[in-house]
């Protein structure tokens, strides 16, 4: 077989095996779906008093007494392989959390400008995260005075995104659990000894 046989041959085998790793590589990397976290913790701030006690004991909002205050914090997280942009939020909508609870106060939010909340004493509030651009590993974070334990609830109107929804509790759960796990594996290898199966 002459030189450029071989070359002309070992060309198309090249190619041959480039375009489905290409096609491969594109469809792992190139087309991936953002992913946003959305965290909450919910913290009550009244303390269980028995007696003619409980009454005198009050949490205040600007002179306005709260019923069962609850501190919640709401976090959005953009754990994705990329950026979310602003033509992400399909037509224009705002990302909502919904609190199911009576809002008293909007205490701190981490892009104030971007963040939409209804009057005090709205109950079944609504939270707003206008579009916005949101960077790979960007958070919004989001302090709530809220009447009774509230049940968020996130409703995204974001595009080509998955949402993972977590309270706090879990995620520190499985982060215990998953170190658990690996303590007690490195254990195990060092009772048995390395090169040895278990």
């Amino acid at each position: 077989m002459s030189l450029e046989a071989k070359l002309a041959l070992a060309a198309l085998v090249v190619a041959v095996v480039a375009v489905p790793i290409a096609a491969w590589v594109t469809r792992q990397y190139g087309t991936r779906r953002k992913k946003l976290l959305f965290l909450f913790e919910a913290t009550s701030l009244m303390p269980v008093i028995k007696g003619s006690a409980a009454d005198a004991l009050k949490i205040t909002y600007h002179d306005v007494p709260v019923d069962d205050p609850h501190l919640l914090t709401i976090r959005l997280e953009n754990i994705g392989p990329s950026d979310i942009a602003s033509n992400h939020f399909d037509s224009d909508k705002p990302v909502q959390v919904r609190l199911n609870s009576t809002l008293y106060g909007m205490l701190s939010a981490t892009q104030p400008e971007h963040t939409v909340g209804p009057a005090m004493g709205t109950a079944d509030a609504v939270i707003e995260l206008t579009p916005l651009l949101f960077k790979r590993k960007d958070t919004w974070v989001v302090e709530l005075l809220v009447s009774g334990d509230p049940k968020p609830e996130l409703v995204s109107s974001l595009v080509d995104t998955d949402v993972v929804a977590q309270t706090v509790a879990d995620r520190l759960g499985k982060a215990s659990q998953r170190t658990f796990i690996d303590m007690l594996d490195a254990l195990v290898s060092g009772l048995v000894g390395p090169g040895r199966r278990y």
